[in-house]
């Protein structure tokens, strides 16, 4: 999977660019063999007049075959907002992996009861 990291505002340094990559790396396991993936992860520190607290924003958008996943978060560290980044992204990937799965589930339970001629279909 290729990662692209952009910072708006804020240095990246290989400590957070090393931080990023380890989380990135947790959605591999939804990147089947010869599907094409890109993390676009982007970083900002919000400032001005009122931006107290969670002021460190993180973006994830995840390309997988030509369908988009985003996830943002603000949070009071970059980390804590990669962390929830990462989170809310694993829950995105689950639920369209959990639709797809019970879809093709539902299609055989239509065909079995179309061959048996038993219930509805």
């Amino acid at each position: 999977m290729k990662t692209a990291i952009k910072g708006t505002g804020v240095e990246v340094t290989t400590e957070i660019a090393d931080y990023i990559d380890q989380k990135v790396r947790a959605f591999d396991r939804f990147v089947h063999d010869g599907k094409e993936a890109l993390a676009e992860v982007e970083l900002r520190k919000e400032e001005g007049v009122g931006h107290t607290g969670k002021i460190y924003y993180a973006e994830v958008n995840l390309t997988i075959d030509g369908k988009l996943y985003r996830a943002t978060a603000n949070e009071a560290s970059f980390q804590a907002a990669l962390d929830e980044v990462k989170d809310e992204m694993l829950r995105e990937l689950r639920s369209t992996k959990q639709k797809r799965l019970f879809s093709i589930r539902d299609g055989g339970k239509r065909v079995k009861a179309w061959l048996t001629g038993s219930g509805n279909y």
